[in-house]
């Protein structure tokens, strides 16, 4: 394989497994209403400790500007999205087959307490700023995904182009 295909397939599947965590779980509506992540996805781990990523990191800056947050107060941000990652880590996923309903659901329990703690210690941080956090993150979320799917095709697109070339 040349170099460039090599670096087109490797950024692929990093994109392809950074995108399981913003697509897989998520429903649609048929009003097209906006998907809330908050409190059932990585959202924090996410958004500060993806590999570096331009778009990432003017998201971020714009998280700041458009809320007004101080420089501390992002520090904690990006604190807990590592904790999130962290203590979710530790919570196996349900695998396919030989998982119990009661398995299940302590699975389940323990990676919604993880959330509420993470949405504690979030709300505490913002205070009256968190509401307009959480609007942020939904309507940020909502593009996020519709950015990484058309990033992916371009990307699949332009392997198929170089494979076609050869």
């Amino acid at each position: 394989m040349r170099r460039s295909t090599k670096f087109v397939v490797g950024s692929i599947i990093v994109v392809m497994l950074t995108s399981l965590l913003l697509f897989s779980g998520q429903r649609g509506t048929s009003t097209g209403a906006v998907i809330d992540p908050w409190g059932n996805r990585e959202v924090l781990n996410y958004l500060f400790w993806t590999a570096y990523d331009v778009k990432l990191s003017a998201d971020i800056i714009k998280l700041q500007k458009d809320l007004g947050l101080s420089d501390a107060a992002m520090a904690e941000l990006k604190q807990y999205g590592m904790e999130e990652g962290q203590r979710l880590m530790g919570i196996e996923l349900i695998p396919d087959t030989g998982e119990t309903a009661a398995t299940a659901e302590a699975a389940n329990a323990r990676e919604a307490a993880v959330f509420a703690t993470i949405d504690e210690e979030t709300k505490e941080t913002l205070g009256t700023k968190y509401p307009a956090f959480r609007t942020w993150i939904q309507t940020w979320w909502q593009e996020e995904t519709i950015y990484r799917q058309n990033w992916i095709k371009e990307q699949e697109d332009a392997a198929n182009k170089t494979d076609s070339a050869t």
